[in-house]
């Protein structure tokens, strides 16, 4: 709820300096300070990966344990090797078919 008082705040600021009113620059900084402690600024402005990561239950990366973030590099790793792979095979055919061609 807090989180959300800010973002209305900045934009209402945004909406009063494009207005050209003075004297609203307080609600602005008022804002940008209550988003930056509550981290809305960043999860807003930045990207929904946040609340995405959150609706998958994924852990951030500072969430995860070391031998969580080794498991992850050796599955990569894996799917590297199996798209090298599957580039290989699909050489080879594209080979035999133009070669099939000729």
């Amino acid at each position: 709820m807090i989180g959300g008082i800010g973002v209305v705040l900045f934009w209402r600021g945004i909406w009063d300096l494009s207005g050209l009113y003075i004297g609203h620059w307080t609600a602005l900084i008022l804002s940008l300070v209550i988003m930056l402690l509550t981290g809305t600024f960043v999860s807003f402005f930045i990207g929904e990966q946040i609340i995405l990561s959150g609706l998958k239950q994924e852990k951030r990366l500072d969430e995860k344990t070391e031998t969580e973030i080794q498991k992850e590099e050796i599955e990569l790793y894996h799917i590297d090797k199996d798209l090298e792979s599957i580039k290989r095979q699909l050489a080879a055919i594209k080979k035999t078919i133009d070669a099939a061609d000729l």
